[in-house]
C-alpha cells in the first residue's frame, strides 16, 4: 500500500463514498482525480434534519478518524444547537450512519415534545 498523506506522524487514509459503497484510495492522485471528476463521489453531508433550534447533520468524512485499533470511522453525526450543541458520534458504514442519525433525531424530537398538561 502506498502511504497516502502524512498528518503529523501518522498516515491519513482516504476514502470515497459512491452511492452507499465506501472505497479506500491507496493513491492520493486517484483520490484527487475522483474529487475533480465527481462520478458520484460524495464527501460531506449525506442527511440533515432540523428541529426547532437544532440541526442534526450526518456527513461522510472522507478520511479515517479512528485514532485507535478498530474499523475506520468514516461517518459523523453532529448536533448543532440546543443543550447538546457540538455533540458528535462516529461510525464506519453508511447503514450505521443512517441508523445513528435516525436515533438521534428521534431522541431529540422526544426531548423537545411539550409536557402533557394535567
Amino acid at each position: 500500500m502506498i502511504p497516502v498523506v502524512y498528518r503529523g506522524w501518522e498516515v491519513l487514509r482516504l476514502y470515497g463514498l459512491f452511492g452507499q459503497e465506501v472505497r479506500e484510495f491507496t493513491n492520493p492522485i486517484e483520490y484527487v482525480e475522483a474529487i475533480v471528476r465527481g462520478n458520484g463521489l460524495v464527501i460531506g453531508t449525506i442527511i440533515m434534519d432540523r428541529l426547532p433550534g437544532i440541526d442534526i447533520s450526518t456527513a461522510f468524512l472522507g478520511s479515517d478518524h479512528n485514532r485507535e485499533d478498530g474499523p475506520p470511522l468514516l461517518f459523523e453525526t453532529m448536533i448543532f444547537g440546543g443543550a447538546e450543541d457540538g455533540a458528535q458520534v462516529r461510525c464506519s458504514t453508511y447503514e450505521q450512519a443512517l441508523a445513528q442519525h435516525k436515533i438521534i433525531v428521534e431522541r431529540l424530537s422526544h426531548s423537545q415534545a411539550p409536557s402533557p398538561v394535567n
